[in-house]
């Protein structure tokens, strides 16, 4: 679970970052069954803002550029470089959820 929360807060700081936008703006939900994890990048207002458009379009590099940010930090876990955002939830920081290693693991299979 937490490769999962790290490599969707990892996407969402880039995301923001290259549209300009609030990280607020574009959320990504995790699912997990037993076969699978799922990190789905959507719109967070109703309706849509066509954020996850964008990011589907270019998918790959937003990815590429999140295994880089995670890769290329110095951070011990996560810093507000690599994954920590604005008005993250404090259970995930305190529930240790965010970490850039296992966010650059999950982000590499």
């Amino acid at each position: 679970m937490t490769a999962a929360y790290s490599a969707g807060y990892g996407l969402r700081s880039i995301i923001s970052r290259r549209l300009g936008v609030d990280s607020l703006d574009i959320q990504c939900s995790v699912t997990m069954s037993q076969r699978f994890v799922q990190l789905i990048v959507h719109d967070a207002d109703v309706g849509g803002a066509g954020l996850s458009h964008a990011v589907y379009q270019d998918l790959e590099d937003f990815l590429l550029e999140t295994r880089a940010s995670l890769d290329n930090c110095v951070c011990d876990g996560f810093c507000e470089q690599c994954l920590l955002l604005p008005r993250t939830p404090t259970h995930i920081v305190e529930g240790g959820l965010l970490n850039r290693f296992d966010g650059l693991e999950f982000l590499s299979e």
